[in-house]
């Protein structure tokens, strides 16, 4: 996944969970095992993520990169 962004005014309305449920969905078409990212550390979406199952598997000075099996 790349580059996933949700205006101000929209945030807070589901936008994103349905971007990323659809994210999922297309992963499962394409047979793969995990969905991986990269959020800026100071991001308010790195919440988003944990709530959708997302997990921190690295982190580096500015990211953190977070991953969540498809199944």
């Amino acid at each position: 996944m790349r580059d996933l962004q949700v205006t101000k005014e929209y945030q807070g309305k589901g936008i994103g969970a349905k971007a990323l449920k659809k994210v999922l969905m297309l992963a499962i078409d394409a047979g793969a095992d995990s969905v991986r990212l990269r959020v800026f550390k100071i991001s308010p979406a790195r919440h988003l993520y944990q709530r959708e199952g997302y997990a921190i598997d690295k982190e580096e000075e500015r990211f953190y990169y977070m991953s969540r099996p498809v199944n």
